[in-house]
């Protein structure tokens, strides 16, 4: 007979989840009106264009109209013979800083 991990084995946290007056009860994480910078880092978007050569790769910017009282634009970025969409291979999301 093969041993191994009963069929009813737990993996999770040995914690139950919170009752709702327990939750109710717990106090709140006041915040700041300051965004932490690595959220701000978060929130910004990157795309990563090979080129040939040390050329600047093309872009196009069109005014769509108006939303929300904000100015709506769309930025494309035409995949091309001599330009190509990429990612950034082996490297992380973050790196630290050298100081």
């Amino acid at each position: 007979m093969a041993t191994g991990v009963s069929k009813v084995h737990f993996w999770g946290q040995r914690e139950r989840p919170l009752m709702p007056n327990e939750l109710a009860e717990r106090v709140p994480v006041t915040g700041t009106s300051k965004m932490p910078k690595d959220l701000l880092e978060l929130n910004s978007r990157s795309v990563y264009v090979t080129t040939a050569k040390a050329k600047a790769p093309v872009t196009e910017v069109t005014k769509i109209g108006r939303h929300n009282g904000r100015t709506l634009w769309r930025i494309a970025i035409p995949d091309q013979e001599d330009q190509k969409l990429t990612s950034l291979f082996g490297k992380t999301r973050f790196e630290k800083k050298q100081r």
